[in-house]
């Protein structure tokens, strides 16, 4: 029987956030990437600071089916893989985008 050990790294990210003009903090955990159902790229339009971008990644990552959800505040992008099997789409991804204040569409996507 095989024993799958996965390395969690923590970290505490401090970001000055011009539009509230102070500087917040948020941890971050890093994970050995599960496999991967099928991955998107979803261009993102709204975000105005890094906050923007954690507070994105997280409702991604709260998708049912969602392995892994990852936001880039520079690129205005994020990139999600799902488990395999899911039945989660793109169009529920952009929906959740939405939902939590951005724009966005699918640019991207690969079959898992």
């Amino acid at each position: 029987m095989q024993t799958i050990v996965q390395n969690v790294m923590m970290m505490t990210l401090m970001t000055w956030c011009g539009c509230c003009a102070s500087f917040t903090t948020s941890t971050a955990y890093a994970q050995s990437p599960a496999p991967a159902g099928k991955c998107y790229v979803l261009s993102i339009q709204g975000m105005t600071c890094e906050q923007c971008a954690v507070h994105l990644q997280k409702a991604l990552a709260q998708v049912p089916g969602v392995a892994e959800a990852k936001v880039n505040y520079a690129k205005a992008e994020a990139s999600v893989c799902t488990r395999p099997g899911a039945n989660g789409t793109g169009e529920t991804l952009v929906k959740t985008v939405e939902k939590a204040g951005y724009k966005s569409k699918v640019i991207f996507h690969t079959q898992g």
